[in-house]
């Protein structure tokens, strides 16, 4: 009887330990390799650190969860992010860790393991696919499957002020955001097939800042420069003229003015003669005034001081050092449509509330009442506000038009 209660406590112990284990055992091992009905890739090479390349798998819907999915990405390129897309916020979309393999053709393997969504997606930036040459931009996008898929598709925003002169045959061009240009190219996808998108446009120069605050602090240095300059000729003026003055009124007083003989021998000798008598006694002490000699060489620095630390408080007040205005053109732009239609807009606006959090619920207030936007955020390095909508609802030129109402018009 002993042993067989101690053989059924063993028997229970080891299930326990294993359905430990099972938990302990992260889910990508138990998850189903699966394949993509589509695949979105979506390049915006405008981006200050290389152009964003972003690859987004969609998963046909009913594929059970944990599922796994194998995108690619051009050799050399740099992650950085990747997860799950829910649909909703982009803050609240989770982060997946991916797993690279080593490919072949120019492109490394990704795989990530959904466990609350049929869509991932990868940002990554991918400096190879794009060659500049002065005002000439050759940009080749390109995307190799290895699973089966049914329809890849590839584009790019050419930005504003770019000229398409070549693209690849089939491809075709709509508005973009920001006045750009999407050039875009949709095909079926055969395995270990490459779809490629060849762009080539040619982009003007960056338009010089608007904003003027170097310029003029300049201004204000030069101005600072000549009011020290005149405050110190006036002061050395001022102190010839007051020796000068000095100088007539001992001239014109003469030598016996006052007694001033009588003064001289008194201060010399340290004796007074007694009227009446010749007989001297110790003099009282004499107040000698003294001639007026204008300002001391001390005085004019410590003036001269005071006023250029006064210059020196003055253009920090009243704003920032030379060169150091960011132009309201640089800002990050970042567009990108996935399979479901929701769209993300970031477009640069002028900010004027000191409160970041006041002004930001502001902006929401904006456009919160237009139906099909999901998310707003406030980017204050732009600054710029990032809206994601759902692009079957409303268009950019409401959205655009709901901010001007808000008073956050666009500024491109």
């Amino acid at each position: 009887m002993i042993r067989r209660s101690t053989r059924r406590f063993s028997t229970t112990a080891l299930v326990l330990l294993v359905l430990f284990s099972l938990a302990l055992v992260p889910a990508g091992v138990f998850a189903a390799p699966a394949t993509a009905e589509r695949i979105d890739v979506q390049v915006d090479p405008s981006n200050p650190a290389g152009p964003l390349y972003i690859v987004t798998a969609t998963l046909p819907a009913g594929t059970p969860l944990p599922a796994t999915v194998r995108m690619t990405m051009p050799q050399g390129s740099r992650i950085a992010w990747a997860g799950e897309v829910l649909g909703g916020p982009l803050e609240n979309d989770p982060t997946v860790e991916p797993v690279i393999e080593h490919g072949e053709n120019g492109y490394d393997i990704v795989s990530l393991t959904l466990t609350k969504a049929l869509r991932a997606q990868v940002e990554l930036t991918a400096p190879g696919i794009l060659v500049q040459d002065g005002t000439h931009r050759s940009l080749r996008i390109g995307y190799l499957p290895v699973d089966e898929v049914g329809t890849v598709s590839v584009a790019a925003l050419v930005p504003a002020g770019g000229v398409i002169e070549t693209a690849t045959p089939g491809a075709t061009t709509s508005p973009g955001p920001s006045n750009g240009t999407i050039v875009a190219l949709e095909t079926s996808a055969v395995p270990g097939a490459e779809v490629t998108l060849d762009i080539r446009y040619t982009q003007a120069a960056r338009p010089a800042s608007t904003t003027t605050g170097g310029a003029s602090n300049a201004t204000s240095i030069l101005i600072i420069a000549l009011v020290v300059a005149a405050f110190v000729f006036v002061l050395v003026m001022a102190n010839k003229r007051a020796k000068r003055t000095a100088i007539a009124e001992e001239d014109e007083a003469g030598p016996d003015a006052d007694g001033g003989d009588d003064i001289a021998a008194a201060v010399e000798t340290g004796k007074v003669t007694v009227p009446g008598s010749d007989a001297q006694e110790d003099a009282p002490p004499v107040a000698v005034p003294e001639a007026r000699r204008g300002l001391t060489p001390q005085t004019i620095i410590i003036a001269v001081v005071a006023v250029i630390l006064g210059g020196a408080v003055f253009v920090m007040a009243s704003g920032e050092a030379p060169g150091t205005t960011r132009s309201t053109n640089e800002y990050t732009y970042k567009v990108l449509t996935d399979a479901d239609g929701n769209t993300t807009l970031t477009v640069p606006i002028r900010l004027s509330e000191a409160d970041p959090a006041h002004e930001s619920s502001h902006v929401f207030d904006a456009v919160a009442g237009v139906a099909g936007v999901r998310s707003v955020k406030v980017i204050y390095a732009g600054p710029s506000a990032e809206i994601e909508y759902d692009s079957s609802r409303v268009d950019e030129a409401t959205i655009r038009g709901a901010l001007s109402a808000g008073g956050y018009p666009p500024l491109s």
